[in-house]
C-alpha cells in the first residue's frame, strides 16, 4: 500500500520546528488524499489491497489507528516516532534536517507514489496521484 510514502511526504511537508506533526493532522490529510481520489473518479488504492470505497469511509479516529499500525510501525523508530498525539521524525533524520532534505524527501516520496499508483491501481497514468486532473 502507499501509506509509508504518503506519511513520509506529509511529514516532510508539515513538520514543525521540532520535527513533529500532530497525528490528527496526518489523519485528516490521509482522509483528504483518498477522498479527493474518489471525488475525481479515481481508484483509491490497489483493489487487491483495499475494497473500493473502504478508504473513503474511514473516520479520523480510524485513520489515526491505521497510521500507527501501518506506516509508523513498519517504518520503525529509525524514521519516525509515535509520541501519542504527534508523530516525530527520528533524531537520526531530524539531526540532518534542512529545507533541501525536506524537498528531497517530498520529491522521492511523490515519485514512489506515482510509480506505485501506475503499477498497482487501474486507470493511473504517469501523474501525481494526489492531483485531481491527469
Amino acid at each position: 500500500m502507499c501509506y509509508k510514502m504518503l506519511l513520509l511526504m506529509l511529514m516532510a511537508e508539515l513538520a514543525d520546528s521540532e520535527g513533529r506533526v500532530p497525528l490528527r493532522t496526518l489523519a485528516e490529510r490521509f482522509q483528504e488524499f483518498f477522498a479527493q481520489r474518489a471525488i475525481h473518479n479515481k481508484a483509491e488504492e490497489n483493489p487487491n489491497r483495499a475494497t473500493p470505497g473502504s478508504l473513503l469511509c474511514k473516520s479520523i479516529v480510524a485513520w489515526k489507528r491505521v497510521i500507527r499500525q501501518n506506516p509508523v510501525r513498519l517504518l520503525t523508530e529509525s524514521f519516525v516516532i509515535d509520541e501519542g498525539v504527534s508523530i516525530q521524525w527520528s533524531p537520526r533524520i531530524w539531526g540532518l534536517w534542512s529545507n533541501e532534505l525536506s524537498g528531497e524527501i517530498r520529491t522521492a516520496c511523490l515519485d514512489r507514489l506515482i510509480r506505485y499508483f501506475n503499477r498497482h491501481v487501474p486507470g493511473e497514468r504517469d501523474h501525481d496521484p494526489s492531483d485531481p486532473d491527469p
